[in-house]
Formats: C-alpha cells, structure tokens, sequence
C-alpha cells in the first residue's frame, strides 16, 4: 500500500513530529491507484492535517461474546448441519451441470466437425462439376438446348 500521498507540501508540514513517523512513503505514487474508500480517507486527512486537526481515533467495539443457551447451541447445531447438506447438495448440483456442459461442447464439436468434412466434400463435387461443364464442348447444338 503506498502512502506517499502525506510527503506532500502541506500535509506532513502541518503534522506533530510524532505523528509523522508512522507515514511509509513511497515516491512512485498515483492517487488514482487507490480504492475510492482509502483515496477518500486520504483526501480528509489531508485536509484535516492542512487545518491543523488532528484525525479522531476510532476505536473498535470489543465484541460481546456470551454463552449460548442449550436451546441456542441446538439451533445453530442443526443450521450448520443443514447448510452443510445444502453445501454438498449444491456442489453435487454444480459438478453434475459442467459435467453436462463438457459433454455438450465435446458433442457440439464433433458436430461442426462433421458438417465441416461434408462441407468440404461438398465443395470439391461441385468443383468437379464445374470442371466438367467447363471442358464439355457440344457436338450438336440441339443437344445442348441451344435449338430455341
């Protein structure tokens, strides 16, 4: 992650000395680089840091851990079981359905295989034929059907 956003003009200036140590900077730094969220938070500490404030520290809330009752601990026992099944029933779902789309897509090719061969065939006989009109050369006009 780059952070050299904070060595510009201003924005390390305006900090304590203290806090100015814990900034990494890297000089191959390009704002567009960064999330949206970070880049925002970037653009607030800078202007904060420009007026002299400092950031306010959010803390996390330690989560509250309890102790499930019997009743809770069976809910949430028979939840995962059922999702596990649901998981595994999914999966099979999932693998069975490319399973068919692989054989779709061998069939698919041997198809288009097959009507390009007959396409070629077909090709050279109407060559062939073509050479044939081509050299023929008529005796006898109403053989031709050129007697109109």
């Amino acid at each position: 992650m780059d952070f050299s956003f904070y060595s510009q003009q201003g924005v390390l200036g305006s900090l304590p000395e203290d806090k100015r140590n814990y900034v990494p900077i890297d000089n191959n730094f390009e704002i567009g680089d960064l999330p949206v969220k970070l880049e925002l938070r970037y653009a607030i500490e800078a202007k904060r840091a420009e007026k002299g404030l400092d950031m306010p520290v959010i803390e996390k809330l330690p989560r509250v851990s309890r102790e499930l009752t019997m009743e809770e601990e069976e809910r949430r026992r028979v939840r995962r079981e059922r999702n596990k099944v649901a998981a595994l029933r999914c999966r099979v779902k999932r693998k069975s359905h490319v399973t068919k789309l692989i054989e779709e897509t061998d069939d698919l090719h041997k198809a288009n295989n097959q009507l390009e061969n007959i396409i070629e065939r077909l090709e050279l006989e109407k060559h062939k034929l073509e050479e044939a009109i081509r050299l023929h050369s008529c005796k006898s006009i109403k053989l031709c059907g050129y007697d109109k």
